[in-house]
């Protein structure tokens, strides 16, 4: 009898911890979800808000996205391609000169991306008026965050 009864105790214990978890899963919102469209859906939308852009400013910022984006595919399909080319060398008797040639190329490519995401910003700066030059500014501290991904904190507000 002893037995059937912690067997039972064990059972409810079971149930209600399952039936806690699907209430946690059907509750709880994960953290990164994309907002709804028209809300603020991408960094794109954060810059125009932030910045003020009028129907112009939208437009040429659009091209210059149109073409940042088109660059930084490249690159990094380039660096995708060094990278097979790098680990092949794992499994072949390749000297130590070809792998550091393949990460030094690695990092020349990486170097590019950071210098065109930083010219993409200071076009996006171009595009701004003296006015929206102090928003620009403010953006400037969270660009970081908004453009790394979910994985930075947030910066403290001053």
């Amino acid at each position: 009898m002893q037995k059937t009864k912690l067997l039972y105790i064990l059972i409810a214990g079971l149930l209600v911890s399952n039936l806690m978890l699907v209430g946690f899963m059907l509750l709880h919102k994960p953290p990164h979800m994309p907002p709804p469209p028209g809300k603020h859906g991408g960094p794109r939308d954060i810059v125009i808000e932030r910045l003020h852009f009028n129907k112009q400013q939208v437009a040429d910022y659009d091209k210059l996205i149109k073409t940042h984006h088109e660059t930084i595919q490249n690159e990094d399909k380039h660096i995708r391609d060094i990278k097979r080319a790098l680990y092949a060398t794992l499994t072949s008797a390749e000297d130590a000169a070809l792998k550091d040639s393949l990460i030094q190329e690695i990092a020349n490519t990486q170097q590019r991306i950071e210098q065109t995401n930083y010219e993409h910003f200071t076009d996006i700066k171009k595009l701004c008026t003296p006015e929206q030059q102090p928003y620009f500014e403010e953006l400037s501290h969270d660009i970081a965050r908004l453009f790394a991904g979910p994985h930075l904190p947030k910066r403290p507000r001053r």
